[in-house]
C-alpha cells in the first residue's frame, strides 16, 4: 500500500518525516498525478536528521532515473523536492 508524503506540486518542499526502524526498509519514490515519465529536472535529494534536529544530505537522490529507492538505515528522513518544476510531482512510500 502506498501513502503520499509530499503531494505533487512544482514548487520546493520538504516531505513529511520518515521514520526507519532497525530491521526495516523502506521503498521511497516518486509520482506525477498523470503517470507520465518524471522530468529531468526532478532530482528530490533524501536529508537524514542528526541527534540535533539538524539535516544532512545523503547520498540518496530520487530523479527520472532512479524513480524509486529503498532506504534501510535506522533514522529519521525527508524527501526535498526542488522548485520551477514543470510537472507537478510527489513522493510516495510503501
Amino acid at each position: 500500500m502506498s501513502i503520499e508524503i509530499l503531494a505533487a506540486g512544482v514548487d520546493a518542499a520538504d516531505s513529511t518525516e520518515i521514520i526507519v526502524i532497525g530491521g526495516v526498509s523502506i521503498n521511497v519514490g516518486l509520482f506525477r498525478d498523470d503517470e507520465e515519465l518524471i522530468e529531468p529536472l526532478c532530482g528530490c535529494r533524501i536529508f537524514r536528521k542528526d541527534p540535533n534536529g539538524n539535516l544532512n544530505p545523503t547520498r540518496l537522490i530520487l530523479n527520472y532515473e532512479i524513480p524509486n529507492i529503498v532506504i534501510t538505515g535506522t533514522g529519521n528522513y525527508i524527501v526535498r523536492r526542488p522548485g520551477n518544476l514543470r510537472h507537478p510531482t510527489g513522493i510516495h512510500i510503501d
